[in-house]
């Protein structure tokens, strides 16, 4: 090797020093982390990742016989799919003609039956591994959930809690379950199918904004508006009394309304991100990227060990000792 060689030699090496140098980031400042993998007892720990989805992994495989899994599996893979928006379709249409006319007490029966089939298919066909962290380690679902819990409780004491309760309860509060749960259900469809859930949205705030509109204009039969709950009294200098109360339609309206701000939002998420699941959160992590820094030091002598590890037994399997040669063996 001349002169020029060894030259170029250093050069490459000082080059790759300073590579390794700029993969740490500056100390004295701090980065957020959605998903990192840290050294715990010997052992990495993926934080913040959903690793190894199976998509066979659902509700229904594990509770459920083989048979109707099958089946449910089946419907959910196939052009079927599509049928759930028909029963949306129709428990609109029932719940609807149940408000205009309280006679038809049939009709109440099928639009429940509707309602509760819905949830009960998306449900066992959701993704167990997606549907726990949806549900245990984000915030947003139960938002949505206490929103629509009073928003249906709301429009249950506007019906004087009759017999239309039959259908009103799971059409506001199923519908909602239906919608967040869809992220478990829709993500292993490809792009047109995953369309559904942007139907059933724009379906849900459609008739929230009619129920509104026959409320406001009085189309509905039998609405009884009144004060569910005393909120504070106030005595006047005249030695008057104010009392406020916690009216019911009041009550259905603002929650009807931050349930459509709610839907919107989500709709422009889904739009924007076609292969991002809405309510997938993970929990940021802010550290200082000198605890940063170790702690991808370590990462990285963890798994050159465990490459060095892999690497001396894979040399010790090929080693001439450990291969044994047949002296039959005609070559």
């Amino acid at each position: 090797m001349n002169v020029k060689e060894k030259w170029k030699s250093s050069i490459s090496k000082i080059n790759q020093v300073n590579n390794w140098g700029e993969t740490d980031s500056p100390s004295s400042m701090y980065t957020a982390l959605a998903s990192f993998s840290e050294l715990k007892k010997g052992n990495l720990v993926n934080k913040g990742k959903c690793l190894n989805i199976d998509s066979k992994n659902t509700i229904a495989k594990n509770f459920c016989n083989s048979f109707i899994s099958k089946i449910i599996s089946d419907l959910t893979k196939s052009s079927f799919i599509y049928s759930i928006i028909f029963f949306n379709l129709i428990g609109i249409f029932c719940i609807l003609s149940a408000m205009f006319n309280y006679n038809h007490k049939h009709i109440t029966i099928i639009g429940a039956i509707f309602w509760i089939i819905i949830p009960v298919i998306l449900f066992l066909d959701s993704n167990i591994t997606i549907l726990k962290r949806i549900w245990c380690q984000t915030f947003k679902p139960w938002i949505h959930l206490y929103s629509s819990i009073l928003e249906t409780i709301a429009f249950c004491d506007l019906c004087a809690w009759d017999f239309r309760t039959l259908i009103i309860f799971p059409a506001f509060l199923f519908n909602q379950i239906n919608i967040i749960n869809s992220d478990a259900v829709y993500f292993k469809l490809n792009d047109y199918n995953n369309r559904i859930p942007l139907i059933q949205i724009l379906l849900s705030m459609t008739w929230k904004f009619f129920i509104l509109y026959c409320l406001r204009f009085g189309y509905f039969y039998n609405i009884r508006p009144r004060n569910m709950i005393i909120l504070t009294k106030q005595n006047n200098e005249t030695d008057s009394t104010t009392i406020y109360f916690l009216n019911n339609v009041s009550l259905f309206f603002t929650k009807n309304i931050a349930l459509t701000l709610f839907l919107i939002g989500q709709i422009y998420f889904k739009c924007k991100n076609k292969h991002k699941l809405y309510f997938l959160h993970t929990h940021y992590t802010i550290k200082k990227n000198k605890e940063w820094n170790l702690i991808n030091r370590k990462e990285r002598i963890k798994k050159k060990s465990t490459l060095n590890n892999e690497l001396s037994r894979i040399k010790e399997k090929i080693s001439p000792k450990n291969i044994i040669l047949s002296e039959d063996i005609i070559i």
